[in-house]
């Protein structure tokens, strides 16, 4: 419901059009059951302006409990590929929530971080996603440049880091 009242709020800023036709355009791109409800709604209280027409959208169509809902897909989402892709799609969800700190969402998304990645990223303490992403990517870059160096001479693969029993930590500081 907020991508639709973002992108058609956008649209509609750069068009000539006052608050009547605003409605009335968005109003009209509506289909079925949201139809139904606008215009029952309309015939109770009369014509909307711009605002209380996205309001109303927005109160009608939105779960009550959106933000439970978002703050339990960011719990279980996991990076299961690559960073890049936990990242975006963790973004999309912290960027639902108006009503949670900076705070908690770098804690959900560390949680939801390879183990390893994790443990760095909170040794380093980043304050917001996008700094905790950046030092992920150069964690995990280091971490794939020195899982396996090869030899030039003989191509046999040299291991610059230690077994831990679950994953492999640098030899250099032994926290990632």
């Amino acid at each position: 419901v907020s991508d639709w009242i973002f992108s058609t709020n956008r649209i509609l800023e750069m068009s000539p059009y006052g608050d009547k036709e605003k409605v009335f355009i968005a109003s009209s791109n509506r289909k079925e059951l949201a139809l139904q409800e606008y215009l029952l709604h309309e015939q109770k209280v009369g014509h909307l302006t711009w605002e209380s027409f996205k309001e109303f959208i927005k109160q009608r169509f939105t779960p009550k409990n959106q933000s439970q809902i978002i703050r339990k897909k960011m719990t279980a989402l996991k990076q299961q590929g690559s960073l890049k892709e936990y990242f975006v799609e963790y973004k999309k969800l912290s960027n639902q929530l108006d009503d949670m700190s900076e705070t908690d969402k770098v804690i959900n998304f560390i949680e939801g971080l390879k183990t390893s990645t994790a443990a760095h990223i909170r040794y380093k303490q980043k304050s917001t996603i996008e700094e905790a992403y950046e030092e992920a990517e150069k964690y995990e870059a280091f971490s794939q440049e020195t899982i396996s160096t090869y030899s030039s001479t003989n191509n046999e693969v040299r291991s610059e880091q230690f077994w831990s029993g679950r994953e492999y930590y640098c030899s250099f500081c032994r926290i990632h």
